[in-house]
């Protein structure tokens, strides 16, 4: 569910940039896409962008059927992650 939340930031970001709306993105952009285009759009940078690509992969790799099984600490670290980009991302806009 964090990511979901990440999501919508993100989609919401890219939306007010191009002066859309959230549902036209997500009928556009995948998650991926939506990392790229704010990249290109100058809203996150491209360290920013492999951060949060990273974070994608990790959501994927738990939301599908796998092997990988995150415990507790790790399952916080990556909330806490998260929240922590979705700051960054505010602070730098500010």
């Amino acid at each position: 569910m964090s990511w979901s939340a990440m999501s919508d930031f993100l989609t919401n970001k890219l939306a007010s940039k191009l002066n859309k709306r959230d549902d036209e993105i997500r009928e556009q952009f995948n998650d991926y896409r939506v990392i790229e285009q704010l990249r290109v759009n100058g809203i996150i940078d491209k360290n920013l962008e492999k951060a949060l690509k990273g974070l994608l992969n990790k959501r994927n790799e738990c939301s599908h059927p796998s092997d990988y099984f995150p415990e507790l600490n790790q399952t916080l670290a990556y909330v806490e992650e998260i929240l922590g980009r979705i700051r960054y991302t505010l602070e730098k806009a500010i």
